[in-house]
């Protein structure tokens, strides 16, 4: 199952986050301090879980195919864009691409991960959902091409 991994709960984060997990969406919640997250979401109901923010915490968590929000700092986002890719998983940030994230394109293509910046409006989500959904089909139809090549 993939797991959506939200990374920050600031004032702008809140109304994504929200939505996500009214539609049902199972969520992992990492802000540095969980009481201000908890109290963030206090009125939400559905499956989420909180924990204290460390890449560490993030680390222990994320799994191929995870898709990860970062409403971090941009200090952030390569290390936790780096993290996505040692384990297969999908990157998306509200912040502007630096070099240091462009540097990681060519890897992130090589794995069939998604890096994606700048995700701060509705067309940024449309944008997005239809790109993840076909990256993890086309990953799904490389295995099953491999797989009825052995047998």
């Amino acid at each position: 199952m993939v797991n959506i991994h939200w990374l920050g709960t600031g004032l702008s984060a809140i109304p994504g986050l929200k939505m996500l997990i009214e539609n049902g969406h199972s969520v992992i919640v990492y802000n540095r301090t969980v009481e201000k997250a908890l109290e963030a979401l206090s009125d939400v109901k559905g499956d989420y879980q909180v924990f204290a923010f460390s890449i560490k915490s993030v680390e222990q968590n994320v799994t191929a195919g995870d898709i990860v929000v970062s409403m971090l700092p941009g200090n952030f986002h390569v290390p936790i864009a780096e993290l996505c890719l040692s384990v297969n998983a999908h990157f998306v940030s509200s912040s502007y691409i630096s070099d240091e994230m462009r540097a990681l394109n060519s890897a992130a293509r090589e794995k069939i991960c998604v890096l994606l910046t700048r995700l701060d409006s509705i067309l940024g989500l449309i944008i997005a959902c239809p790109m993840l959904w076909l990256r993890t089909t086309k990953i799904r139809l490389n295995f099953q091409q491999k797989m009825n090549t052995l047998f």
